[in-house]
């Protein structure tokens, strides 16, 4: 099993376990987002934070966090996927 793959299970068993308890993913409230974000944090299973396993992890992650309109700090901060004005074209 790829780093990738173990990462994804991890986080795809923290999701089972809160639809087991009866939380519904598709309608989160801000309490759920927090909770859930802690409990796939605590969930990292590969020992130390470092090297390609803690990569795949952190990108598993913030697919997951998309995924359930949950914030996260990454290499982008908020905001800057939408264009700044001018962007678009070709200003002579």
């Amino acid at each position: 099993m790829t780093w990738n793959k173990k990462a994804t299970k991890a986080i795809g068993a923290v999701l089972d376990e809160f639809r087991a308890s009866g939380g519904d993913v598709l309608r989160l409230t801000e309490d759920d987002k927090a909770l859930l974000k802690k409990k796939i944090d605590e969930s990292y299973p590969f020992g130390e934070k470092s090297h390609f396993p803690y990569k795949a992890w952190l990108n598993a992650r913030r697919l997951a966090f998309i995924s359930l309109g949950i914030p996260y700090k990454g290499r982008w901060k908020s905001g800057t996927d939408r264009p700044v004005e001018g962007q678009l074209g070709l200003k002579f």
